[in-house]
């Protein structure tokens, strides 16, 4: 069984590079955002989540959401229940720490935002021991409880994502396909 599921070209490359565009303007994004008391802080705010009862109801809550459906029809095993979403950007240089987004019957969904990106600036993702190359349009999938970090990228501009659990072992799912 694969520890990580990955889905390039999520949406059409318009589509892809319109949702960025729209993204990165939308003012909802907040400069002290922290995944727990002892990470240093990052870009990005939650956009939704039933554990804290945080609903935002914005545009980019909306668009994440449509995001996140048109990516269910690429795959068979995503639940339908978002548990929470999580827009996201990492600084140049700005390394994640080692952390896990949920439990066992959770499921973590990864979308790189970014519209364009060259492999030599880095941005991967490490999953457990997977290394994920960071690429536009590009979903990453496994068990929320796995431990993951991002790597910030070496360019200029922000390494985005959006974050989302949602309900469903991975591993369990992954094996009805």
């Amino acid at each position: 069984m694969s520890k990580v599921t990955i889905i390039d070209n999520v949406l059409p490359k318009r589509v892809h590079t319109w949702l960025h565009k729209l993204l990165i303007m939308e003012p909802v994004w907040n400069l002290d955002m922290f995944s727990n008391e002892e990470n240093h802080r990052i870009a990005g705010r939650i956009l939704y989540c039933k554990h804290q009862n945080i609903n935002t109801k914005t545009p980019a809550q909306a668009l994440c959401a449509m995001t996140y459906f048109l990516l269910r029809e690429k795959t068979k095993f995503l639940s339908e229940h978002i548990i929470r979403i999580h827009l996201g950007a990492k600084a140049p240089l700005q390394d994640d720490e080692l952390h896990t987004d949920g439990n066992e019957d959770e499921t973590t969904v990864l979308y790189y935002l970014n519209d364009k990106w060259n492999k030599s600036w880095g941005g991967h993702t490490i999953v457990d021991d997977v290394k994920v190359e960071y690429k536009p349009n590009r979903a990453v999938i496994y068990s929320a409880a796995t431990p993951h970090k991002g790597q910030a990228g070496t360019a200029s501009h922000f390494r985005s994502y959006i974050n989302y659990v949602v309900k469903g072992n991975y591993a369990k799912d992954i094996k009805k396909i």
